[in-house]
């Protein structure tokens, strides 16, 4: 056998010397935790992870990758109300009219989609 063939199987066979699972029946790791029997088991003293929980800001997208704080207690965004539904203008920061989704919620809930628009495109971020 060659030289480098011998190494690499070597190799192979030490790399299989590194227990990574508990027994079967379970195993304290080297961090202190308990491990199921099978489950991967840490070869350090760090402890295990734990998920990350973010704080909510409360900030709210009144456009495009801009987010703030509600002016006042309960104060709606505009923005995510029109998002999706109307085409959204990039150049004039300004949403259009998407006719056809205004016809299919009828006359009121279309003329309040309607009021929305106009007072999004005036500078109102806010209801």
């Amino acid at each position: 056998m060659r030289p480098a063939i011998a190494k690499l199987a070597n190799r192979k066979l030490n790399m299989n010397q590194d227990k990574t699972r508990a027994n079967p029946g379970g195993q304290i790791g080297a961090n202190g935790e308990f491990y199921k029997g099978g489950q991967f088991i840490a070869r350090t003293d760090r402890p295990k992870g734990q998920p990350v929980r973010h704080k909510k800001t409360g900030k709210r997208e009144i456009e495009p990758f801009v987010w703030v704080l509600p002016p006042v207690e309960g104060a709606q965004a505009i923005f995510p109300r029109l998002s999706g539904r109307h085409p959204w203008n990039r150049d004039t920061k300004t949403f259009g009219f998407n006719e056809e989704f205004i016809e299919d919620l009828g006359p009121i809930d279309g003329a309040r989609e309607r009021q929305l628009i106009n007072l999004f495109n005036s500078g109102e971020r806010w209801t």
